[in-house]
């Protein structure tokens, strides 16, 4: 838990450590998979050599020889003694396994509760209908992508409906403790942009650039999420949208997105639908990169504005608008830099 039940804004798992419980948890099963295979592999042919002498020995009883019998009789017994640590070790690991596999799926869980574990979900879904809308693929397996696609659907909204009812919780919270706290839509951000394809083709310098942004939100030791404020739960614009970024650490900084580029729009009947809307980690970083070029190429607002032919004059309203958005840029460029590192930020402020 990131943040705890008696912290402003808790109780709350963020996005990376809820992904980082469930690859972990992942990762035990396979290992207990592979310990259980190989114990398999030891006790199978132990098991054929006893079911072997057991069929000698009853032959040899059968026919009164007694040597054989007792010969193979002592063979069991060795055989025993080394069968049976195994089938311990056997019994052990099915009991983890199945333990193993509960907190997997509460893992899971946890994770398709999040913003990051939603889009993957989305994406999932969104894979499976494509393939249920292909006339050229037969008949059975459209339909069996269509009914996945149903039963994922019906995941990702009960995991909605989870991240809703946490958000409720952590307002119920601030109330009870007296904290200045207001409702949140948690979006999820993606790894590469909508438009990966418009850059993959694109020449020189621009495809330079945006592989260079594609290669950089690849980078998964960070995390990245959006999150709307809203006062009323049926408007269709956020009164204010961040972007939270933190590192392996677990330190954050959020970014209000509208220092850089335009913030999407939310469809209050339609909450999945704020997934399509969001913007990738790519063009987040893109953005970032814009602003940051721009200020270090020009650090005087007045300058900057100037050589842009923005505004005719200071006297024009939305003078003291943008200016607040260059200055408040410039501070969380520095506590960027804080949480990304020195050679990261570098690397984004030059892609």
């Amino acid at each position: 838990m990131c943040l705890s039940e008696n912290e402003p804004g808790g109780p709350r798992r963020c996005d990376g450590h809820a992904e980082i419980g469930f690859s972990e948890a992942k990762s035990k099963l396979a290992t207990i998979l592979d310990e259980q295979g190989s114990i398999s592999n030891q006790l199978q042919p132990i098991e054929s050599q006893l079911v072997r002498a057991r069929a000698l020995a009853e032959a040899a009883r059968a026919n009164g020889n007694e040597q054989v019998y007792t010969r193979e009789l002592a063979r069991i017994e060795n055989i025993e003694k080394v069968a049976e640590p195994l089938r311990v070790r056997a019994k052990k690991i099915i009991n983890t396994k199945g333990a193993q596999m509960q907190t997997l799926a509460e893992k899971q869980a946890d994770f398709r509760a999040t913003s990051t574990g939603l889009r993957a979900l989305q994406e999932e879904i969104d894979s499976k209908r494509i393939v249920a809308r292909d006339e050229s693929l037969p008949l059975a397996e459209r339909e069996v992508a269509r009914i996945e696609a149903g039963r994922l659907q019906s995941i990702a909204e009960k995991a909605k409906l989870r991240m809703d009812s946490e958000e409720q919780h952590r307002l119920q919270n601030a109330k009870n403790h007296g904290w200045d706290y207001q409702v949140k839509d948690v979006v999820p951000i993606s790894s590469y942009s909508t438009l990966s394809e418009e850059p993959r083709e694109a020449t020189g310098d621009h495809r330079d650039y945006y592989h260079a942004a594609d290669q950089f939100a690849a980078d998964r030791s960070v995390t990245m999420y959006a999150q709307g404020t809203i006062s009323d739960p049926e408007s269709a614009e956020y009164d204010k949208y961040q972007v939270v970024i933190g590192n392996e650490e677990g330190k954050t900084v959020a970014l209000d997105l509208s220092n850089y580029t335009q913030v999407p729009m939310r469809d209050p009947q339609d909450p999945l639908s704020s997934m399509q809307s969001a913007p990738s980690r790519a063009e987040v970083y893109m953005a970032l990169n814009k602003r940051f070029a721009e200020q270090r190429a020009e650090p005087s607002f007045d300058k900057w504005i100037g050589g842009k032919g923005h505004l005719a004059s200071k006297d024009d309203p939305r003078y003291e608008e943008l200016k607040a958005q260059w200055q408040s840029s410039a501070r969380e460029r520095a506590r960027l830099k804080k949480v990304l590192g020195d050679e990261r930020f570098e690397k984004l402020a030059t892609l």
